[in-house]
């Protein structure tokens, strides 16, 4: 029997959510940190959650700081293995994850439970690579960006300096001028870390006089106004008139996807974010039941109602939710 989304979060929701309480009679409860930004949602899911099940409770308390440790105290907890799940609006950082192994001797378990914004300044919007709005460039793909952007260039794509080596023959001998790279490196750059695991495939940025010189994040749309030659990338909410997002492919094909509604809602915009759930759960090993219990309801058709009612963010989809689910279910 093949399930369209709804069947299948409803099988979720139906099945995976008879697991019985605790045989102990005891409140089961998981703690655990979220920030600021998903402290709305994480209310409404974390309430719903304890009405659909007796004798289960997440306790996800003020202060709602940072998605870093270092500037939030339940986070680091959390790290240090002293709380139980860790909602996440970003990548977890680098030097989080090295704690985390520190403490647990093992990668953290990251599962998405929600897509991210469409356009929202501030939220979790998508990464947008933008351009001029005078630039003709139809589209790039994600080995043209690795060349553009990183000094280790690990797409194996030959380094590219100029728009003309990207196709635009009306700029051909003019230089491609960065903007950012003086954000690139800091840890506090969500999107940085998106765009550096899933483009540059975790290798090293430009290091070079001209990255260096570039600016930082928040001045990537002012400056790609300006320039027509500038290309940096920036939150899809944060776009202003001078600038376009440029349509992306993230392997060989030439389908470039543009980041519309429909593409970033279906997962099909391939720098589109997610709210994760980070958990620890040692290889070998299953997550604990009430662990399970929980992120089946996140998964299920009423935890994704509620990311829908909630309004800031987008509902997985159901291939979304089952490669999630297949995550957090596996004791591998």
């Amino acid at each position: 029997m093949i399930l369209g989304r709804a069947g299948w979060l409803a099988l979720v929701g139906c099945t995976l959510l008879a697991t019985s309480p605790a045989e102990s009679g005891r409140p089961a409860v998981l703690e655990g940190s979220a920030p600021s930004i998903l402290s709305g949602l994480v209310r409404r899911w974390t309430i719903d959650f304890q009405r659909s099940q007796s004798g289960a409770r997440v306790d996800v308390p003020p202060p709602y700081d940072p998605p870093q440790a270092a500037l939030s105290p339940r986070l680091a907890a959390f790290v240090a293995g002293r709380l139980d799940l860790a909602f996440l609006s970003r990548k977890m950082s680098d030097s989080d994850v090295v704690r985390f192994r520190q403490a647990h001797h093992y990668d953290p378990l990251v599962i998405p439970v929600a897509g991210g914004s469409w356009s929202s300044f501030g939220l979790v919007d998508p990464v947008a690579i933008v351009v001029n709005s005078r630039n003709p460039i139809r589209g790039l793909s994600f080995a043209q960006l690795d060349a553009i952007f990183s000094k280790w260039r690990r797409r194996g794509h030959s380094i590219v300096r100029t728009w003309g080596q990207l196709g635009v023959n009306s700029l051909a001998d003019q230089p491609i001028h960065l903007a950012g790279g003086g954000s690139w490196s800091r840890e506090d750059s969500a999107r940085a870390g998106v765009f550096r695991e899933r483009v540059l495939l975790g290798g090293a940025w430009r290091e070079d006089p001209e990255a260096a010189a570039s600016g930082a994040e928040k001045e990537v749309p002012a400056r790609v106004a300006a320039d027509p030659l500038a290309i940096g990338f920036t939150g899809l909410g944060h776009l202003v008139p001078g600038t376009r997002a440029v349509p992306l492919t993230s392997g060989r094909s030439s389908s470039y996807v543009e980041p519309t509604f429909q593409a970033v809602a279906s997962g099909r915009y391939p720098l589109a974010r997610t709210i994760d759930l980070v958990v620890a759960r040692q290889p070998g090993t299953c997550l604990t039941l009430e662990l399970r219990r929980f992120v089946r309801y996140l998964l299920s058709a009423r935890g994704q109602k509620v990311v829908a009612k909630e309004g800031h963010f987008l509902p997985l989809t159901s291939a979304q939710a089952r490669r999630s689910w297949l995550r957090a279910s596996s004791c591998s």
